[in-house]
Formats: structure tokens, C-alpha cells, sequence
């Protein structure tokens, strides 16, 4: 982003405002910003799809919230820097490793139920005495009713009662997860954006369309731009994150209008 870019922009009265102490590195990846003309397209066009949703006219508050969504869009760019560092490793080995995690479960379990009352009541006291830091340390008050508490944890840890039953659910649970476990959306940094900007879109009531001429279409194409990928067929990886099981889709409800023509 030039010094020019920096002004504010007579089409959508964006002005960057960079904090105290920073500023703008081209070196950085993080730092990749739309130059005016590409933000100017995407807030005209966003603007369109803000005001057919019926959330307003050209209103300081529009302004502001498209500016917001760009903003946005512009981090999704991120993700292709964040899969190089941080690519996840292939699916089965995601899946290997939760099953992992029950086993250990079972194993404590195991363990628990070989323990005798007095031992657990002996464990669970060592943890009341010496909290976590940002716990900080009981009163002797506290003490009192944690340790009324572990008598009552142990019991019900020899007779197969709460705590097991709760240990053996994540355990299933756990398991479950292994089984259902969706793909990462960092499988492909083309997937990770796409699958971010669909989330985009659903947190903000704007409609997702697939097509390779639709607003989604038009925002994922610049995301890609300032990647550094450049695909201009984005369709493909819009269907996919649209057909994804990504856990924060559940957050937002999709637009009952529609959106774009």
C-alpha cells in the first residue's frame, strides 16, 4: 500500500488510522491492505447488498460497517501466511490424536478405580492447596468446605457414580468427535479463505451465493489477489466452503432475502 492509499478516499470516507507506534511494513504479510480502487468496487458493491437487506440508506452507521467488513475481508488474505506456519497434519493423524486423548481418558478411569477413598481425598486437597496462580490461595474458610467437597468427590469416584459417569461421556464423546471430525479449513489456503469469508458473510446477514459473478465471488477473488493467488475461477472454493461442517456456521442464521441480483 502506497503513501497515497493512506489518504482518505472521497468514495467511501475511509481514512487507515494506524496505532500509535506502528506502521504500515509491505514486508509483512499481515499487513496487506486493498489499494482504493479495489476498496472503493467492493464498498460500492457491498453497500448495494447492505441496503437491499434493508439496514439502511448511506448513513455515517452503513459507512462505518462496510468500512468494518473490509477491513475484515482484507485479514482473510492472512490465512495463506498462517497455513505455511501452521498447516494441520492430515486428517487421520487429527482423528489418531482425539482417540488418543479418550484412551488417556480410559487410562484414568482405570486408575481411579483402583485408587481408595483416601487417596483420591489426599489428591484433590494437594490441588485445593496449591491453586493455579491466577486462583490464588484458599482461606482456611475455603479450605473447610473444599475439603467436604473431596470427601464427597471421592465417595463418588468409588462408586461409579457423577464423576465417573461424567469422565466416561467425554471419553465418548471424545471418540465421537475422532469419528465426525470435519475437515481443517486450513487443508488449503484457498479453502481457509473461502471458508473464513462465508463466515464473514453469515456473521454479517449477507447472502453467499456460489456463482462466479455474485458479491462472494467478487470479495474472494480480491482476497486471492492480495494473497498472491491468483485465481480468477473462485466457484469451486466457494461451493466448498459453502458444503464444509465448519462448527461456527451453527452461530449465524443465513439471510432470508436475498441480497444480490
Amino acid at each position: 500500500m502506497s503513501e497515497n492509499n493512506k489518504e482518505p478516499d472521497s468514495n467511501t470516507g475511509y481514512s487507515p488510522d494506524f496505532p500509535d507506534g506502528t506502521s504500515y511494513d509491505p514486508n509483512d504479510p499481515y499487513d496487506a491492505c486493498f489499494d482504493k480502487e479495489t476498496r472503493s468496487m467492493l464498498f460500492k458493491k457491498l453497500h448495494k447488498a447492505i441496503v437491499l437487506q434493508g439496514n439502511g440508506n448511506c448513513s455515517d452507521n452503513v459507512e462505518l460497517l462496510i468500512n468494518e467488513i473490509i477491513d475484515r475481508i482484507e485479514m482473510c488474505a492472512c490465512y495463506s501466511t498462517l497455513y505455511k506456519k501452521w498447516a494441520p497434519g492430515t486428517q487421520q493423524r487429527r482423528r489418531e490424536r482425539i482417540e488418543s486423548i479418550a484412551n488417556h481418558l480410559d487410562g484414568i478411569i482405570d486408575q481411579l478405580n483402583k485408587l481408595d477413598t483416601e487417596a483420591i481425598k489426599y489428591i484433590l486437597m494437594s490441588a485445593y492447596r496449591n491453586p493455579p496462580a491466577y486462583i490464588g490461595k484458599y482461606s482456611p474458610d475455603q479450605l473447610v468446605i473444599l475439603a467436604n467437597r473431596a470427601e464427597n468427590t471421592a465417595w463418588s469416584i468409588f462408586h461409579n457414580d457423577t464423576v465417573m459417569n461424567d469422565l466416561l461421556a467425554y471419553a465418548s464423546n471424545f471418540r465421537e468427535a475422532a469419528k465426525t471430525l470435519p475437515m481443517h479449513k486450513l487443508d488449503s489456503p484457498e479453502f481457509g479463505i473461502a471458508v473464513e469469508l462465508e463466515l464473514l458473510f453469515r456473521k454479517y446477514g449477507i447472502k453467499f451465493t456460489v456463482t462466479n459473478t455474485g458479491l462472494a465471488a467478487d470479495c474472494l477473488r480480491e482476497i486471492y489477489n492480495l494473497a498472491g493467488l491468483q485465481i480468477d475461477r473462485v466457484d469451486y472454493w466457494l461451493k466448498r466452503a459453502r458444503d464444509s461442517e465448519h462448527p461456527l456456521k451453527n452461530c449465524y442464521s443465513l439471510p432470508q432475502k436475498t441480497h444480490e441480483k
